[in-house]
C-alpha cells in the first residue's frame, strides 16, 4: 500500500470513526510516516529532549529506520534489516513462535498475530489517550494493513514466497503478460518482500496474477477486494474503540470509487481522493515532523552537524513507539539472528 492509503485512507477513516482533526493527522502521518522514515544514523542535537527511550542518548537521538529507499536496498539481504524493518513494520508474520516445527514468515492478511499487534496498540491508547499512543496507533495500522496488500509474501529472503514468474494483468477482456524487459528487471531484485512483483501488490485497483518459481502455484490477486476488505476491517476497529455512530453503507461508494480509479500514481491518486473527501485536509509532506522538530536544511546535514532542537516532540515520540512496536513484534516471532 502507498501514501493514498497510509495517509489519505486512514485520515479519512479516523475522522468517520470520531477522532478530532488533530487526532487523526497524527495517526494518519504516522501511518505513512513508516514509509519514510529512512534516517538510520545517531543525530547529535544540542540539547537532551525528555523522550524515555533507550534511543536517546543524551546530546545524540538514534533514530528507527522503518524503510529502505533507493540504494538502501543493498542492505536487505542482511537478516538484522529483515528482522528490524520488513517484519516488525512491512511484512508481520501470520503467527507467534511457540517452537512449532513448521513455522513460517508468510503474511496473511488480518492474521492473529496482526489483531494482537492492533489490539497492543489500542490498549495502549485506551488506558492513556495521548499524542505518544495516537501515534503508535498509525503505526501498527501500517503494518495491520500491511497484511493485506502484502499477503502470500514474505519479510526475509526466501525462494518459495517471493520468487514469482509469468505476472499477468487483467485488462478486464484478457490476461496481458507484462513486458518481458519488465519481468527482466523484477528478477533482478532479491527475493526478500514483493521485490520481484514491482509494486503491483500496492495499487487498490489493480487485478493481477503471478506464478510461484518454485511450486507453479499460480497465485490470483485482485487488489480491488483485497483492499475494500482492509479499508472495512479497520473502520470496523476504529468505530468500535470510538464507540462512534459509524455508517459503513455511506462511506462505501466513495471508497469504491477511489479503489476503481486505474492510476499508478499514488500523488495522483490522494489527489484523486481528495476530491472525492474534500473536506479533509490531505496534503501531506514526509519532513513536516523532522523540520518541527529539529532545525534543519537536509537530513544529511544534521548527521554530520549537530541539530538545534525546536521542542516539537512528534517525531522524537514516533521513533519511541516505532522501536517499542519493533521490541514487541521480535519478541513474539522465531527470530533471524540471536537475541543480544
Amino acid at each position: 500500500m502507498q501514501k493514498d492509503f497510509h495517509y489519505g485512507i486512514i485520515k479519512i477513516l479516523s475522522l468517520k470513526a470520531g477522532f478530532t482533526q488533530e487526532q487523526s493527522e497524527l495517526i494518519a502521518y504516522a501511518s505513512q510516516y513508516v514509509d519514510d522514515a529512512t534516517v538510520s544514523k545517531p543525530i547529535r542535537i544540542d540539547r537532551e529532549v525528555e523522550v524515555a527511550t533507550p534511543r536517546n542518548l543524551g546530546l545524540k537521538f538514534d533514530p528507527v529506520c522503518t524503510a529502505h529507499k533507493g540504494l538502501q536496498f543493498l542492505e536487505d539481504f542482511k537478516r538484522t534489516v529483515q528482522e528490524q524493518i520488513y517484519l516488525s513494520f512491512h511484512f508481520l508474520p501470520s503467527q507467534a513462535y511457540s517452537g512449532q516445527d513448521d513455522y513460517d514468515y508468510v503474511v496473511r492478511p488480518n492474521s492473529k498475530l496482526a489483531q494482537v499487534l492492533i489490539y497492543w496498540a489500542l490498549g495502549k491508547l485506551k488506558t492513556e489517550f495521548n499524542t505518544e499512543n495516537l501515534i503508535r496507533l498509525g503505526i501498527a495500522l501500517h503494518t495491520y494493513a500491511d497484511t493485506w496488500a502484502h499477503q502470500n509474501f514474505t519479510g526475509t529472503h526466501c525462494h518459495t514466497h517471493n520468487d514469482i514468474e509469468h505476472i499477468e494483468i487483467w485488462t478486464g477482456e484478457h490476461w496481458k503478460p507484462i513486458k518481458p524487459y519488465r519481468q527482466f528487471i523484477n528478477n533482478i531484485f532479491p527475493d526478500i518482500g514483493h521485490a520481484e512483483a514491482y509494486d503491483f501488490a500496492d495499487l487498490p485497483y489493480l487485478r493481477w496474477r503471478y506464478l510461484k518459481a518454485k511450486t507453479n502455484e499460480m497465485v490470483l490477486r485482485d487488489n480491488p477486494v483485497i483492499f475494500l476488505d482492509a479499508v472495512k476491517n479497520i473502520f470496523d476497529l476504529l468505530c468500535n474503540f470510538t464507540n462512534h455512530d459509524c455508517n459503513w453503507d455511506e462511506l462505501y461508494p466513495w471508497i469504491n470509487k477511489w479503489i476503481n480509479y486505474p492510476e499508478k500514481s499514488s500523488f495522483e491518486r490522494l489527489k484523486f481522493l481528495n476530491t472525492l473527501f474534500p473536506e479533509v485536509d490531505l496534503s501531506y509532506n514526509e519532513h513536516k515532523w523532522i523540520r518541527q522538530a529539529l532545525e534543519l536544511s537536509r537530513i544529511r546535514k544534521v548527521i554530520r552537524k549537530k541539530a538545534r532542537v525546536k521542542g516539537d516532540m512528534k517525531w522524537f515520540l514516533f521513533h519511541k513507539v516505532a522501536y517499542e512496536q519493533r521490541l514487541f513484534i521480535l519478541s513474539k516471532i522465531k527470530r533471524l539472528t540471536k537475541v543480544r
